[in-house]
């Protein structure tokens, strides 16, 4: 993350082998406005033999929002879905979920400006506590499968399901001597598990 002088960097909490990324970030800084205007952040592939490379940056005209009246009506800012871009490529590399809240330095020194005296206390983002679930898959029937014995026209049918990265998939009993590609299981695979960090 950077505007004018400030930089700020979350490579020694980098993360190993993600495509979807959840940083959990909050980073707090002071410009002056105007002048320093574009606020930019980079999201990297961090190396470890060589220079990191640059996965896609976006930036924000801060000027945009700071002197915009509509933007300060609002009491809790948007969450943006900002594109991630390289100078070597038109297509976006990524999108980045984040907001920006900015406040007066010294907003208390005019009553007239309706501004807090003082910024209130940035967030506390975190991720999700790990929770114990519970996912249930009911099998109920199945119409117009083809045959498969073309001596009796019937199907002997039972379904497989699979689920992640589960190694062993879970099946139904077996309709005998299904007609018509007709068959009913009311059968339910449960697999229990953690969602969460």
């Amino acid at each position: 993350v950077s505007c004018g002088g400030f930089r700020a960097s979350t490579r020694e909490r980098r993360m190993s082998q993600v495509t979807d990324a959840d940083f959990y970030e909050v980073f707090e800084l002071s410009a002056w406005l105007p002048g320093e205007t574009t606020l930019c952040v980079s999201v990297m592939d961090a190396d470890l033999l060589d220079s990191d490379d640059l996965i896609g940056s976006t930036t924000l005209d801060l000027e945009d929002r700071v002197f915009n009246r509509e933007w300060h009506a609002l009491p809790v800012k948007p969450v943006e879905w900002r594109s991630l871009r390289t100078p070597l490529s038109n297509t976006p590399q990524g999108r980045l979920s984040m907001w920006l809240d900015a406040f007066p330095a010294d907003a208390g020194s005019d009553p007239r400006s309706g501004l807090p005296a003082h910024p209130p206390p940035k967030w506390e983002i975190a991720p999700p506590t790990e929770q114990a679930w519970e996912l249930r898959v009911v099998v109920w029937r199945t119409t117009n499968v083809l045959p498969h014995d073309t001596l009796t026209s019937m199907n002997d049918m039972f379904a497989r399901v699979s689920y992640g990265g589960e190694p062993k998939p879970q099946q139904t009993d077996t309709h005998w001597r299904c007609r018509d590609g007709a068959a009913s299981f009311n059968w339910r695979c449960v697999w229990r598990g953690a969602v969460g960090h």
